[in-house]
């Protein structure tokens, strides 16, 4: 929200959220409108402008409130690559906001882009089965503790505490391989609110905040069943709403995708990719070479418990000989990019496709 009459201070959290719109409100608006909003605030916004990220939970009061007297502006986005553009222009920014992050947090000017460019990380975990991915995961979470070393957290050490453990796992969620590990609550409604109950907030805001996730990941159809009645992509959903719903900073996703269909496994990349939107960091292990090439920014391959390499998706996937011993093939697009440059369709020293449809773009232009 853009507000000069308060001088570009942040406004109240309750100010925020005071105009929720109706899940049927938000269906009105249509994208083009969004992204027409999105751009013409855009032009209107000065380094004296205050900026507040949402992921789109509030774009039609945010909308209703550009035409406002006292307002100049509003800008929504789904993402932080705008919200780099901004910082460095030196806007104030509010991050992330949205439906899953209520405690905003104001930042500005240069601190602004350097804490943006902390957030929205991919990390794909691959290797063979038995490599030690698991077993990371749950060092991350403090389910498991290092035999040596030490872990660190925004520049703390790891602390081992039933305080301090409780802490990291608001901050650090992970969601099982096994959904069957993790639920075991009778209802739907009574697992996704054990978790931030034992955070201590009161029941009126955990019942607010478990209503937004629930509306959110779309559970509201079998928010009432048990546990074990759900199909395994409805528990998927519930696994990542107990996480959601505590607000994390980061979610491990242990080869998210499992024993699912490939119309729940769509389901669950969206999921993904919404967090994401959120600004949320998320750590996955997979064994779809495919889907890492594309999504990841940052591949780490494991073996015998430690890491054979890491890097950029295309600094990792041409490497034949680490793919090997990690039991792992090149993603289909690189394949096919490199037989394409081989007949002298394609040209090497164009930038790798990441996806079908980057290299779809490229014969089309031919």
């Amino acid at each position: 929200k853009v507000n000069k009459a308060h001088g570009g201070a942040t406004l109240p959290d309750s100010q925020f959220r005071a105009d929720e719109p109706t899940m049927a409100a938000k269906e009105s608006l249509a994208v083009a409108e969004k992204r027409a909003i999105a751009n013409a605030a855009a032009a209107l916004i000065t380094a004296e402008d205050f900026v507040y990220l949402d992921a789109g939970s509030t774009t039609l009061a945010l909308a209703r409130a550009i035409s406002g007297p006292a307002l100049d502006a509003a800008y929504v986005t789904n993402g932080v690559a705008h919200a780099r553009l901004l910082a460095q222009k030196g806007c104030r920014v509010c991050l992330p906001g949205g439906l899953l992050r209520p405690q905003t947090e104001a930042i500005i000017g240069a601190a602004a882009l350097q804490s943006l460019q902390q957030y929205n990380f991919t990390k794909a975990f691959m290797g063979a089965n038995g490599s030690g991915k698991s077993t990371f995961f749950l060092c991350c979470n403090g389910i498991h503790r290092p035999s040596k070393g030490m872990l660190y957290l925004n520049g703390e050490p790891y602390d081992y505490s039933r305080q301090g453990l409780l802490k990291l796992r608001q901050k650090v969620g992970i969601v099982f391989q096994d959904p069957d590990n993790q639920l075991f609550s009778a209802s739907v409604y009574q697992e996704i609110s054990f978790g931030i109950l034992n955070l201590g907030v009161s029941e009126e805001q955990a019942k607010d905040e478990v209503e937004r996730v629930i509306d959110y990941l779309e559970i509201t159809p079998f928010r009432h069943k048990p546990t074990h009645a759900l199909s395994g992509g409805q528990k998927k959903q519930v696994s990542i709403a107990d996480i959601l719903v505590m607000h994390p900073d980061i979610i491990i996703l242990d080869e998210p995708a499992a024993a699912l269909d490939p119309k729940h496994t769509a389901m669950v990349n969206h999921i993904v990719d919404e967090l994401t939107a959120q600004g949320i960091t998320v750590l996955m292990s997979t064994h779809d070479v495919n889907y890492a090439f594309a999504w990841a920014d940052e591949i780490f391959l494991f073996k015998d418990g430690r890491v054979l390499k890491s890097g950029t998706p295309e600094e990792v996937f041409t490497d034949t000989s680490a793919l090997r011993e990690t039991n792992l093939t090149q993603p289909a697009v690189l394949e096919l990019f490199d037989s394409l440059c081989a007949k002298g369709i394609l040209k090497k020293e164009w930038k790798i496709p990441r996806n079908l449809k980057e290299l779809e773009a490229y014969i089309s232009a031919l």
